[in-house]
């Protein structure tokens, strides 16, 4: 006879998010508190809540990391994402009427050229104004 095998605990899916203001005095005593205890900030909170006397379920995963200058977003000419979201559109046709005919044909190839050209005018006009930017 076997030894029985018992089922292995499964850990709860964390999958629902719960969004809490706080001042931004509270918000970087508790990611103080979260890197001083060696922990993400969700686990910090979660081990600071109790439901009838159980701890939270803790992951165990670090604070994800953020971009730089979290929040900031950088400006962009409107008519450069004008003619990006023309070029996003005729690509989109492109790969529909590809996928629909299964072949490339002459107007299709035109338009590609079209839209490479588009890209090496925008990628020049960018690079020249992040030089004088500079």
């Amino acid at each position: 006879m076997g030894a029985v095998k018992t089922p292995a605990k499964t850990k709860p899916s964390l999958s629902t998010l719960i969004n809490v203001r706080v001042t931004a005095d509270t918000a970087a005593s508790w990611r103080a508190d979260a890197a001083a205890a060696g922990m993400g900030l969700s686990d910090l909170v979660r081990a600071r809540m109790t439901r009838n006397g159980k701890p939270a379920t803790l992951t165990g995963r670090p604070t994800p990391r953020r971009g730089r200058g979290r929040g900031s977003v950088p400006t962009a000419d409107p008519a450069l994402i004008a003619q990006l979201a023309w070029i996003g559109n005729n690509v989109n046709q492109i790969a529909r009427h590809v996928n629909s005919t299964r072949e490339l044909d002459m107007s299709v190839l035109t338009v590609m050229a079209a839209v490479e050209v588009e890209l090496g005018d925008i990628r020049v006009a960018v690079t020249q104004g992040h030089q004088k930017a500079t």
